[in-house]
């Protein structure tokens, strides 16, 4: 069965730890937080795909364009990871 491109980064960290005697579990932990921030910086590009990088926001008596917040959002994950 084919991984999916997340199980294949896993294992790729996972596989690079142990290549430098990483074990122990916090390694583990750090590598599944990892995961989580991958798993939401995805999210935040589709967000984006989806609703461009301006986005309408509507108040009681006006329509606003504004840069849509996941652009920010994803520069700041980005930064997290690396």
């Amino acid at each position: 069965m084919a991984q999916t491109k997340e199980g294949l980064i896993k294992k790729a960290l996972l596989d690079q730890l142990a290549r430098n005697g990483m074990t122990g579990k916090h390694y583990v932990d750090l590598v599944n937080d990892y995961m989580r921030l991958w798993e939401v910086k995805t999210n935040l590009q589709e967000d984006i795909r989806t609703r461009g990088t301006k986005v309408e926001v509507y108040t009681a008596t006006t329509v606003n364009i504004k840069t849509n917040d996941s652009v920010l959002d994803l520069l700041k994950v980005n930064a997290q990871m690396l």
